[in-house]
């Protein structure tokens, strides 16, 4: 089977190193893979593309910003049967593309989330790094809702004839769309351990910044009402748990995490209120313009 690698960055020249080593080391050997450069600047542009020369991978430039703008130029030019999506910053372990054919071949999977196994910079892990780690790239959660984060996902080639590209109009959330787009055409995705990457936690600008714009694309795809708000505020009885029987959370960590578990819902529930507010403004706004050009 033919596979084709599908990585989308913009000024990530180091983490594309990096990525593109661990695809040199793959034990499965026939893929190609693609490297599409999404309106980096010059001088990142000029070392994306001679890293793709180092290391025999296909170089392609996308202008219009936007990960699924270069996924869906990707697309163009794949000639794999199979093709699997990564990130520069993901880490792919030996095994990835071998485990995806593995669960593609032997339990007939079409669509695939596989596993993210995040990474840290210090041990026991900082508290901002361990919440990102408990409450993004779940992928067996998010395979259960009818989709599978970029990071690690793997798609049959024909599977786009029927569902469609992505859409380029998303800046984040593209996958969640086209995922659940694919289960109304009867299409299900499926969880695989067997195919993993390694991912690096986020710290906590960087972690906070990742919930203040996935929710505006959530409010884009399926809009918040009010009463949305208190229960973004809820942390899930699951992380509860989790934390209670977690080793790498003692005493005062422990205490730690749950606070801060609390108060990044408080910031989801401030988004919310944000993002609401922006909208009842927008019809105001409108009609004062129009009353004021008559």
């Amino acid at each position: 089977m033919k596979v084709s690698i599908v990585i989308a960055l913009k000024n990530q020249s180091e983490d594309l190193r990096q990525c593109l080593s661990c695809l040199s080391s793959q034990s499965y050997r026939n893929f190609e893979a693609i490297v599409i450069d999404n309106n980096s600047s010059r001088d990142e542009s000029r070392a994306i593309r001679a890293l793709c020369n180092e290391f025999g991978a296909i170089y392609d430039f996308e202008p219009v910003p936007g990960v699924y703008s270069a996924r869906n130029r990707a697309l163009s030019l794949c000639s794999g049967d199979l093709i699997g999506f990564t990130d520069a910053d993901c880490r792919p372990w030996t095994t990835w593309i071998s485990g995806a054919i593995m669960a593609i071949e032997t339990y007939h999977y079409q669509l695939i989330a596989g596993h993210v196994n995040f990474t840290f910079s210090a041990s026991p892990p900082p508290i901002a790094e361990y919440i990102d780690s408990f409450t993004h790239l779940q992928q067996e959660d998010y395979a259960e809702q009818g989709y599978g984060a970029g990071a690690n996902l793997w798609i049959r080639r024909e599977l786009f004839d029927v569902v469609g590209p992505f859409r380029s109009d998303m800046m984040r959330l593209g996958d969640r769309e086209w995922g659940q787009r694919a289960r109304g055409y009867g299409i299900n995705i499926q969880y695989s351990s067997l195919a993993t990457v390694d991912h690096a936690a986020r710290n906590w600008d960087e972690f906070l910044s990742k919930i203040w714009n996935q929710a505006e694309w959530k409010h884009f795809l399926i809009p918040f009402t009010w009463r949305d708000i208190f229960p973004a505020a809820i942390v899930p009885w699951q992380n509860y748990q989790g934390a209670m029987r977690d080793p790498q959370l003692p005493g005062l960590r422990r205490i730690r995490f749950i606070l801060a578990l609390h108060w990044i819902g408080i910031m989801r529930s401030v988004r919310i209120v944000q993002l609401l507010s922006r909208s009842l403004q927008r019809p105001t706004q409108s009609t004062t313009h129009h009353i004021q050009n008559n």
